[in-house]
């Protein structure tokens, strides 16, 4: 028998239909056979130069020795021969060649013309799109290029390759971007990082993060926002805009700072699990306190330092719940200038004050979004919300000393 193996795990068997290998033999030879966990067979009648044959895959639930494979096939008076018989190198391969899915140059077959007991079908399509997103050196060098150039970034990459792209250029991918963060990090000798330093001051609630956001949003940038932690870029994925919320001038140390907002030089900002390059075009600070109060301790006695931290924040800009004012940077001066004679008025407050739950209406359609179907609008009369509002004391009476004490 040559190079015929003992024994089958998995089986195609492909016979010229007029010499008995019919659809009708196959499915009799199948009910004959238990040891037949998974079967798939299709008549090719309609392929160029060649006469009319039936291919049949079979993977058997443990090895079936050869004698037995042509025993079968001759019991249902099959002319077979153990030349015949030919290995599934790839089950799922030999099911997509079933319709000649993998092979476009040929016929296509329908899908209902197969036979089979399990989903031949999405087999199939998965095979399909393996072959047609494997290795390709030419759309490897297009991701590698995209990546080193900055197009695609961990944050936009799933909008720039399919899941099936990641999975198969995954090692180009991880070469492509340390590349990248090694370029990012040898320029910082050579050129400015090209970021704008903004600082967004005013009481809590007057629109800080929603005017930082508006500057992302109309200009066209993604944004990355964080708030106070030990690591706050652990989730950096490489946005055009930082936001850091409501920082606070206890996070990180002075010459953190100034090394963070310094635009003539790189920096690798500690992750969870490895360093990562800040290549944001603009950094965006949020604080309640001004810029003048903000690390004033951490800088009192270092004149030098509070100047290169002034220096470093190109823009401020004043809220009010009414107003808004713009400060600049004047190196000539060396102090933030106003750019405006007078407020303007401060149209986020409004957006955020929208927001705001200070109507009756207002209280019951929040507590309808959030508890949703158990909630009857129409239960909640005004009146009966006015008389529970004017109890809440003898819920939550207000004790007159303290429980822990002084």
């Amino acid at each position: 028998m040559g190079n015929t193996p003992k024994s089958w795990k998995t089986i195609e068997i492909e016979q010229q239909c007029d010499r008995g290998w019919t659809k009708e033999t196959i499915a009799r030879v199948i009910e004959d056979w238990p040891s037949v966990k998974d079967y798939a067979y299709i008549m090719h009648d309609k392929d160029a130069e060649e006469n009319i044959h039936c291919h049949c895959m079979l993977r058997f639930r443990d090895s079936v020795p050869t004698s037995a494979v042509l025993a079968k096939l001759n019991k249902h008076g099959v002319e077979a021969s153990a030349q015949q018989l030919e290995k599934c190198k790839k089950w799922e391969s030999a099911i997509a060649y079933l319709t000649h899915r993998n092979k476009p140059e040929k016929h296509q077959y329908e899908y209902s013309e197969v036979v089979s007991n399990f989903d031949f079908v999405t087999m199939t399509e998965k095979e399909v799109e393996r072959i047609n997103t494997r290795w390709d050196a030419t759309r490897s060098n297009e991701i590698v290029n995209a990546i080193a150039s900055g197009e695609i970034k961990p944050y936009n990459m799933h909008e720039k390759l399919t899941a099936v792209e990641f999975n198969t250029y995954s090692k180009d991918i991880r070469n492509a971007q340390e590349y990248r963060k090694n370029v990012l990090l040898s320029n910082m000798a050579k050129e400015d990082r090209g970021m704008e330093v903004i600082f967004i001051t005013g009481p809590s609630g007057v629109g800080k993060d929603v005017c930082a956001k508006d500057i992302a949003v109309k200009n066209g940038l993604s944004m990355y926002r964080c708030s106070n932690s030990e690591k706050p870029f652990d989730d950096y994925r490489g946005q055009e805009v930082v936001v850091w919320s409501d920082a606070r001038d206890n996070e990180k140390m002075p010459q953190e700072i100034l090394r963070l907002l310094d635009n003539h030089q790189q920096t690798a900002e500690h992750a969870r699990y490895k360093n990562l390059v800040l290549e944001c075009k603009k950094f965006i600070i949020t604080s309640i306190k001004p810029l003048e109060q903000w690390y004033a301790d951490a800088f009192r006695g270092k004149e030098e330092d509070r100047v290169q931290l002034f220096r470093r924040v190109g823009t401020i800009i004043e809220m009010t719940p009414k107003t808004l004012l713009y400060k600049v940077w004047n190196e000539k001066t060396r102090c933030h200038e106003y750019i405006t004679e007078k407020p303007l008025p401060n149209v986020y407050y409004a957006q955020y004050e929208s927001e705001f739950l200070d109507t009756k209406e207002k209280k019951i359609n929040a507590l309808k979004n959030v508890l949703g179907a158990i909630i009857d609008v129409a239960d909640f009369t005004l009146d009966y919300v006015d008389e529970n509002q004017k109890q809440i004391g003898d819920f939550m009476p207000v004790p007159d000393e303290s429980p822990f004490g002084d």
